[in-house]
């Protein structure tokens, strides 16, 4: 048994000892892991077991070649560019159609950034506290906007989300403090919890018809609201908590000619003190 352990522990020393590698190869300064040997395709990712592995402005192709063979360059990898302080700007090809969770975790110093319409789906936490991004432009094929994608992107004053979005996850844009409007698209269904939570600058919100199910907090702390339209005839049953309650006071709630009956029996709708039926545009 003595023998035993002070094999496993030389063994445990050994496996600590070793460096494990987060890549497949690398070119030109870019580093790469193949996702599909068959399909022949990588995702970018970072050096080792470290983040912080780019800095500056960052391009990178759409094919890359490694050991006699082409690989098209499909995603944007777990963790990739994360807490990397000192990026500045990424050119995304448009072979990219993923981007994965915390992929610009905490890049502060990126400030413009436009996701071609490759892409369909932004994972949790891919742009985290991306501070400094006054600019965003999303491609018109993302699906899918992940849990805390967006927040504190503290720099951020306006944002397009495209007609293609279905699904805005859980915290996606909270605390983005220089929003001032927003629409979200019809063919939205669901909105997470906090979604747009402390979005202190917004003044209006219009929440599309296909909208299904809202998260609890989703517009609170949104302090300087003062107008939310809401396009479904059959109103979203949602918590009381969804806005402020002081919102139902001094904002002004406009819905579809003929939906104040549904609106007034269905909560938090029947809340607001001052409602106006509007005809709007399908």
């Amino acid at each position: 048994m003595k023998n035993l352990n002070s094999l496993l522990l030389t063994m445990l020393m050994f496996m600590c000892g070793l460096t494990v590698s987060a890549y497949d190869f690398e070119d030109n300064g870019i580093y790469y892991s193949i996702t599909s040997e068959a399909d022949k395709t990588v995702e970018v990712t970072y050096s080792s077991t470290k983040y912080a592995s780019y800095a500056g402005a960052v391009v990178f192709p759409k094919l890359v070649a490694y050991k006699h063979a082409t690989y098209r360059v499909t995603g944007i990898g777990k963790s990739a560019f994360r807490d990397c302080s000192n990026l500045t700007s990424v050119n995304i090809p448009k072979s990219v159609v993923s981007i994965g969770d915390s992929a610009f975790y905490n890049c502060s110093s990126l400030t413009t950034l436009s996701i071609p319409n490759s892409v369909t789906d932004i994972g949790g936490w891919a742009f985290f506290h991306c501070s400094g991004l006054n600019a965003l432009t999303l491609g018109n094929n993302v699906e899918r906007i992940g849990d805390w994608a967006f927040f504190h992107c503290s720099g951020l004053s306006s944002i397009t989300i495209p007609s293609s979005v279905i699904t805005i996850g859980d915290r996606a844009f909270s605390e983005c403090f220089g929003l001032t409007s927003l629409i979200i698209p019809n063919n939205v269904t669901e909105i997470g919890e906090n979604a747009f939570f402390w979005c202190s600058d917004l003044t209006s919100i219009t929440i599309g018809s296909g909208v299904k199910t809202i998260g609890s907090n989703a517009f609170a702390r949104c302090v300087r609201l003062k107008d939310v339209s809401a396009l479904a005839m059959v109103p979203i049953i949602c918590e009381n908590n969804l806005f402020d309650m002081n919102k139902f006071e001094d904002a002004t709630l406009y819905i579809p000619e003929g939906a104040m009956d549904a609106y007034m029996k269905t909560a938090p709708w029947g809340n607001f003190e001052n409602v106006q039926e509007r005809f709007f545009q399908r």
